[in-house]
């Protein structure tokens, strides 16, 4: 019996150019976002001015194209965007990394255009972007010192007019990149456009104007980490007002600053509403859901307990972490800690705390994601 055939470089290498080639024009015949593929690639031939002629076509109909889009032609259409960002990053990004930058920016400041005319309730049209996005700063790592310096001033006023978070995913992947000289332009004129933003003026716009200052000290706060300086990203948080401040980012960076004291007091703090979901555990228990930051904030606590020398209390915290919520991994991380052969009262005990909560789903969840650790871990009784 013969052996399958395998789609391997050797293979296709081994039809020949002329099956080869008959092959690709059947395909590009077929295929509109594989014939634009192949035209890029035969454009590189000819130099980088000929593919960046073939996207700025493309870009072009995007920013002019005005009809409503269906569900049922989406999928051609994220073919067609794939294909484009293929062809910027692959083809002309080889060619031309300072032409393919300028056209990625282009690209994704089109990005609310093409959203409102599509019906994208899968999501997957913002998926081509946010991977442009993601993409955006490889293509940039080729650029020479002198152009990376002049992203900033490209990038600040899209990051203004940015609604989807796009352009501040690549300036926080970007900001590694650029040399220091670059970082202190940038930094002085995202503290510019801060204080140009007047929250004084009252309206049905302010939380917009809010949620582009928020944006801004986001950018400088990812400046000062690249920078190591933990003062500054503080004082930026302090900008946001108590009630907006996120006291676990600050209290994160004073323990790898070996701040432990003040990363305490920082955890401690009020923390501002986070995001409260509801598992199925919630919904059959009549509860109104969690908030998610809440365990977050309990583990940051005990390690920086940790680190301040105060294993007792971190234990503790470990214990009450797990009574509140009977979460198993806050009590397996409490058993971890427990001297030899004190695990198994501890179990006994958890398992009782278990047996009498008062919420009986959330209880079955737990006895359900412990049953096969606990079978190992107890002795048998005799």
């Amino acid at each position: 019996m013969a052996r399958k055939a395998s789609l391997t470089h050797e293979a296709l290498v081994a039809l020949g150019p002329e099956k080869l080639a008959k092959m690709v024009l059947d395909e590009a015949g077929r295929n509109g976002a594989f014939k634009r593929l192949v035209t890029a690639a035969l454009a590189g031939a000819q130099g980088p001015a000929a593919i960046a002629a073939i996207v700025d076509r493309r870009l072009l109909a995007l920013e002019r194209a005005r009809g409503f889009i269906d569900w049922d032609k989406r999928k051609a259409v994220v073919t067609d965007l794939t294909a484009l960002v293929a062809v910027m990053i692959d083809e002309l990004g080889a060619a031309d990394p300072a032409a393919a930058v300028a056209r990625l920016l282009r690209f994704l400041a089109g990005a609310e255009r093409v959203f409102e005319r599509v019906d994208d309730s899968s999501g997957t049209v913002q998926q081509v972007y946010h991977a442009a996005a993601e993409a955006l700063p490889g293509v940039a790592l080729r650029l020479a010192d002198d152009e990376k310096g002049q992203l900033p001033n490209r990038l600040m006023p899209l990051l203004l007019t940015d609604g989807y978070g796009l352009i501040e995913r690549v300036i926080a992947l970007l900001i590694p990149l650029l040399p220091l000289s670059a970082l202190d332009h940038f930094d002085a004129a995202l503290a510019a456009a801060f204080q140009e933003i007047d929250l004084s003026r009252s309206g049905h716009r302010d939380w917009e104007r809010q949620f582009r200052r928020d944006r801004l000290i986001q950018a400088r706060q990812a400046i000062a980490d690249q920078r190591g300086d933990v003062d500054a990203f503080v004082a930026l948080e302090h900008q946001r007002g108590t009630q907006r401040q996120d006291t676990l980012a600050v209290a994160q960076r004073f323990l790898v600053a070996g701040r432990a004291a003040e990363a305490l007091d920082w955890v401690r703090q009020s923390p501002r509403p986070g995001l409260r979901v509801m598992s199925w555990e919630d919904l059959g228990d009549d509860r109104p859901g969690h908030d998610l930051a809440e365990l977050t904030r309990a583990r940051l606590e005990v390690e920086i307990l940790e680190a301040i020398g105060d294993p007792a209390a971190a234990q503790a915290l470990r214990w009450q972490t797990f009574a509140d919520t009977l979460d198993a991994a806050a009590l397996r991380d409490y058993l971890a800690h427990l001297p030899d052969f004190a695990e198994f009262d501890a179990l006994d005990r958890a398992f009782a705390h278990a047996a009498a909560y008062p919420h009986r789903y959330t209880a079955l969840a737990f006895f359900l994601a412990t049953a096969g650790s606990g079978r190992k871990t107890r002795p048998r009784s005799a």
